[in-house]
Parts: C-alpha cells; structure tokens; sequence
C-alpha cells in the first residue's frame, strides 16, 4: 500500500462505472403513440391517411402465423388506454375509430365511451356510425391492352380528394400503388402511354376491390410503401364491393369457333394439324391466364406465354415447338384485330414475339425451364410407361432423382 492510499477508503478518487440498462427497442405502439401527438391539429382525411399507415406498418411487418396483425395493434392502443399514456392512446384510437374494420370495430368504440371529452379531436367520428366514403366519379387509365392501369376515385368527403391505384394485368392483377390526392385541376386525359375513360363509380369501387384482394392473396407481399400505407384506407373504403365471379371455362363451341375462323384467315405457311394445336394451345394461355379474355394478348403476355407458361406447362412435339412463333405473330394479329384494336397497336405485341424467339428457343433447347415434374412427364412418354403402371413410373422418378443428385455432388 502506497503512503498516499494510507488509511484512504477502498475505491475512493476513482470515477464509478455506471452501469446503463440496454436501450430498449420501440415497439409499433409506441410509435403509434408518438406520432398521435400531432393528431389534434390535423384534419380528418389526414387522421384516415395516419391510421393507414399505422396498419399498413401492422400488416407488414406481421409474423409468420400471424392472422391478424392489425387486429393486434389496434388492440395494444386500447390497452394503453389504462397506463400512463392514455392521453395519446385515446387519441391515437380516435384516428383508428375513421377505419373501423368489423375485427375490432367495438373495442375501439367501448374504449372511447371510457375516454375524457377533452381528449376528442374536432374531427373526431363514431366508430359504430361510421360508414366509408362514396365517390361521386371515378375515372380509368390504360395502355391499349388493358394491361397497365391507373385507377382513380373521385370523392368530396371530408373534403375534395381522391384514391388513386396503380396496377398491371400480366399474370394476373397486382396493385404496384395507391395514393391519395387532393387536386383542384382536372387530370390530364393522356399520361405517359395511357388514356382515361368515364367508369361508373360502382363498377369502379368493385374493380379496386378485386384488385386489392387479388393482390393480397395470389401475389408474394406486396411490401413496397407505395402500397402497404393506403393499403387499409383502400381497403376500408371499397369494402363489400368485391364482385365474385366464379371462373368458367370457354364453351367447347366458342373455342372450336375460334380455332376454325384462325385456320381460315390466316395462312401461315404451317400444316394445318400444327395450326389447330397452337392455337388451342393459345386459347388455354388466354382462358385461365389473360385478365381481359382468350383475346387479351399484350406484349407482357406474349413474353410471359413464351418465356415461362409453354415451358412449364405444355408437352408440344418439337415440329409444334419449332412453329410457336410464326403462329403465335398471326394469332396476336387474329386476336387483338377482333377485340377491335388499331394497327399501331397490334403491331408491339407482334414486335414482342419476334423478340422473345431467340430465347423462347434457346429455353425450348435446354429444356430445364419446363421444371421437375414437365422433364419427369417427358421422360414416362418417350419411353412408352403406362401411367397406370405405378412400379414403371417409380422407376422414371427415381432414375431422375438418382441424376439429380448426382449431378449436385458433382457441381462446385
């Protein structure tokens, strides 16, 4: 012990560690409820567009096996509705009270039958009254395919504004946007490639909504901002609007019809068997996959038909193959010439053909576009296996199977 330490108290002159808690990570409420301090000044189209985007946040960031994510938050602020941050959980449930989805529209009203009058914003709505919003207009526009629309519904609720969604129709619908707008002028009628057309307000309200729900269940998350914060608003605001229609199959007569008024007109140098095979071909692309009918071709579709779908899911023998694009050029010409479109308008979907036929080729060599179970099914017909013949077609799989790990203890 030095002569200065002499009698001194252990651990005296030396600065003490402070030992700090970890930071804790904020959670969805509590930026919920950060963000509602700024609620009482705003109007109530602003309150619908943040109680929007704090569900499109629940939605989006959901767990997997998580069934109702906006449900749980909306539940979370009725909760801190008993805790030291009830001013702004009251608050942050009046603006969710102007989207009162059915899951959780009676909590929020029985939590703010407990709330203080004072903490009632002016814009402040019942949520056991509240009904959505109903457009006075609605307007579309579209490439000359109907394969890229703009989508726009016009209200005057609560004041002058309007939704606006952006969606393409290649293989199948998905909405790329939403947004709200408020704007005095009236839209231009052309916008990039696209021109607008009057739609009938309810025909438009049920287009938004199978939009919505075709993206929603058919498509990987559509998680992109553009979408995920009017997604509820959107939602709410077409809600039963949905019109279910129950896919039916093109009658055999319509098909034959088709298939022989193209073998008809247009010549295209092949045998005629090839012709009727192709262009059944064709109407089974158009029939299950086309939004706008067996006649929808758009250059999208051409490029999805002959870059994926022929790959994977038809069996064509190689003559057929070989003849896809000089018959697929005359049946976009047939088809889009009978929906009524212009020349220069049926003439990029041609151009899309001829661009694709490079690789549509160069696919139809390798062969490994068409999939598992397509080189599996190749195999059973060129070796003559009866598919009835369970030990048979064990033996094809199992032979493929045998290849295919091979072949990757082989790869680098």
């Amino acid at each position: 012990m030095s002569p200065k330490s002499h009698g001194r108290p252990k651990g005296r002159g030396r600065t003490p560690v402070r030992r700090r808690p970890p930071v804790r990570e904020l959670t969805e409420l509590d930026h919920v409820l950060k963000e509602a301090r700024g609620l009482r000044e705003c109007s109530l189209l602003e309150a619908e567009a943040v109680a929007s985007a704090w569900l499109g946040g629940a939605w989006q960031k959901r767990t997997l096996g998580q069934q109702d994510a906006e449900g749980d938050l909306v539940r979370a602020v009725v909760g801190a509705t008993h805790g030291s941050r009830a001013d702004l959980a009251f608050l942050a449930l009046h603006a969710l009270a102007t989207i009162p989805l059915e899951d959780w529209q009676r909590d929020v009203a029985a939590a703010l039958d407990r709330a203080p009058s004072d903490t009632a914003p002016a814009w402040a709505v019942d949520p056991r009254a509240r009904v959505p919003e109903v457009p006075y207009r609605a307007q579309r526009w579209s490439d000359p395919w109907g394969s890229n629309l703009v989508h726009l519904l016009r209200f005057t609720e609560p004041i002058e504004h309007s939704l606006i969604m952006k969606e393409t129709t290649v293989g199948g619908r998905y909405v790329q946007a939403l947004e709200v707008g408020v704007q005095d002028a009236e839209p231009d009628p052309v916008v990039d490639a696209l021109t607008v057309a009057e739609v009938d307000p309810v025909d438009a309200l049920a287009d938004f909504a199978d939009a919505l729900w075709q993206t929603d269940m058919y498509w990987p998350p559509q998680d992109d901002a553009d979408y995920v914060l009017t997604r509820a608003l959107a939602h709410w605001r077409t809600r039963g609007h949905r019109r279910e229609v129950e896919w039916q199959p093109l009658p055999d007569d319509e098909r034959r019809r088709l298939i022989d008024d193209f073998a008809a007109e247009k010549a295209v140098g092949v045998d005629a068997s090839i012709v009727e095979v192709l262009a059944d071909t064709f109407i089974d692309f158009g029939d299950g996959y086309l939004h706008g009918g067996v006649l929808a071709w758009s250059p999208g579709e051409v490029e999805r038909f002959m870059l994926d779908w022929v790959h994977r899911k038809v069996l064509l023998e190689p003559e057929c193959i070989d003849a896809v694009p000089a018959v697929l050029a005359a049946w976009v010409r047939f088809a889009l010439h009978r929906r009524g479109l212009a020349v220069e308008d049926i003439a990029p979907v041609v151009d899309a053909v001829a661009e694709a036929t490079g690789e549509f080729h160069a696919l139809s060599a390798d062969g490994s576009a068409g999939g598992p179970a397509k080189e599996i099914l190749t195999r059973i017909l060129a070796e003559g296996v009866d598919l009835q013949d369970r030990h048979a077609v064990d033996r094809v799989i199992g032979a493929y199977n045998a290849e295919q790990n091979a072949r990757s203890l082989l790869e680098p």
